[in-house]
């Protein structure tokens, strides 16, 4: 069995020095527009500062940043300079369930009888 799904993969691997991009989760604070589904997957290039395993790459991200800086292989990309597709830079990757729902006012109220 792992023959037959193995045939249609391919390991990745990464140079320090290439440049890759990573993987959004979907609960992130990154939101463009309205619909969470539409919002890009990917951000960066970034690039890669250390092999750690087969599966574990250092990533250079920003000071700022609050994300630890290594990462599995899955959540990484292969940069392909195609630009248009892809988020610059860091997104903001904080938990959304940290930021409470709040209505800004009730608009309108419906009773049964």
């Amino acid at each position: 069995m792992k023959a037959f799904v193995d045939r249609h993969r391919t390991p990745r691997t990464f140079q320090e020095g290439d440049r890759v991009f990573l993987q959004v989760p979907l609960g992130s604070s990154l939101k463009v527009g309205q619909k969470p589904k539409l919002s890009p997957r990917f951000c960066g290039p970034w690039i890669v500062i250390k092999k750690i395993s087969d599966v574990a790459y250092k990533l250079q991200l920003p000071d700022n940043c609050k994300v630890h800086p290594v990462f599995h292989v899955s959540k990484l990309r292969p940069y392909i300079s195609r630009d248009e597709n892809y988020v610059d830079g860091l997104v903001a990757l904080e938990n959304r369930a940290s930021q409470p729902n709040v209505p800004f006012q009730v608009l309108d109220k419906r009773q049964r009888m």
